[in-house]
């Protein structure tokens, strides 16, 4: 499909996932507008967040803006068993759209139990707690992967890690200047890398240690939901040592998305990447693509790396003619798990 084509846009994607994606900047305005104030963190010495699917890339990027700011550790948790350091003085924030994800609502559970303090941030189904618990209300509507404003403002917020929301908003906005809809594919980076990925076997997101790292794997989830095609994720240094040793041999068409974050790494990782390059590490036929954070704080720069992932996600999608709503067999887990248990809820 042509991508600069409104109408064949429209009509495969009928749901207007394009829409939520080409305009964060809004969702990040109406999101920081409801989000309440800050807790108080006095006294807790460990950090939990928990949540699935795109409630669970909050955990992520919550870790990594973590790293160079909190004193106390943060752990992202995406299943159903609450680690056993999780005590009296440990906090910990459920994230789920819907409020009914059956992990998370278990993990909020054991850490009542245990005396933990708790957070949720939910839609309807409010994770199962009562008035007892602080409750962020999640309002905005669509997939979860979509409605990653309203899920991460919230935690960021209570966590503390919310500088540079202002700034976010300006990147967000010049990002969807440079790659969004209107701007034509022989302008448009992120048009021509979903082209790319479209029509070969698998590509690899590499992202530099930290925030960059974080959205690569979001960008393998993103492209998973939305385009329904499979991805690999690899941070450096780590890919370093193993990951690209496959590479050198793989029999499969395909290309290197490197996720950079150049303010937030060290000169270390600088040095790495001019030895890769020097080491010449792409296999022959294989395409290379780079985008780099904007911003100068954390929180923008990794929203900015976020817009141009999901964005490319959903226009790949489009490419393909593929509906980047329907997530078939997500929904047919979902069906028989809740025929195994119908009194659970699977969200």
């Amino acid at each position: 499909m042509d991508l600069d084509e409104a109408g064949a846009r429209a009509r495969i994607d009928p749901c207007g996932t394009l829409t939520d994606v080409a305009d964060p900047a809004s969702r990040w305005r109406e999101a920081i507008a409801e989000a309440p104030v800050r807790p108080e963190l006095a006294g807790v010495d460990a950090i939990v967040v928990a949540g699935m699917g795109g409630s669970g890339f909050v955990a992520e990027v919550a870790v990594a803006l973590a790293r160079a700011t909190l004193a106390v550790p943060v752990l992202a948790l995406k299943g159903y068993e609450l680690p056993a350091f999780a005590r009296s003085r440990t906090l910990v924030v459920g994230v789920s759209h819907s409020g009914s994800t059956e992990e998370t609502r278990a993990v909020l559970e054991a850490a009542g139990a245990r005396g933990c303090a708790r957070l949720a941030v939910a839609g309807p189904g409010r994770l199962g707690v009562g008035d007892d618990v602080p409750l962020v209300p999640v309002t905005q509507s669509g997939p979860p992967r979509h409605a990653i404003a309203a899920l991460l403002v919230p935690v960021l917020r209570a966590l503390g890690l919310d500088q540079g929301e202002g700034e976010a908003i300006e990147v967000l906005e010049d990002i969807a200047d440079r790659y969004g809809p209107a701007v034509p594919w022989a302008e448009n980076p992120v048009k021509q890398l979903a082209s790319r990925v479209a029509t070969t076997d698998v590509s690899v997101a590499i992202g530099s240690e930290g925030l960059a790292s974080a959205v690569a794997l979001r960008y393998v989830n993103q492209l998973a939901e939305n385009a329904k095609l499979m991805a690999i994720h690899a941070t450096v240094p780590e890919a370093h040592h193993n990951l690209v040793v496959s590479l050198e041999r793989s029999p499969l068409s395909g290309g290197l998305v490197e996720l950079r974050d150049p303010r937030g790494e060290p000169d270390v990782l600088h040095r790495r990447y001019h030895a890769a390059a020097e080491a010449d590490v792409v296999p022959e036929g294989w395409w290379r693509a780079e985008f780099r954070a904007s911003g100068r704080s954390p929180l923008a720069r990794v929203a900015s790396l976020v817009a141009t992932v999901d964005l490319a996600s959903v226009y790949a999608a489009l490419a393909l003619g593929r509906d980047p709503t329907s997530t078939g067999p997500l929904d047919r887990i979902k069906g028989a798990l809740g025929a195994a248990s119908p009194n659970a809820e699977h969200v």
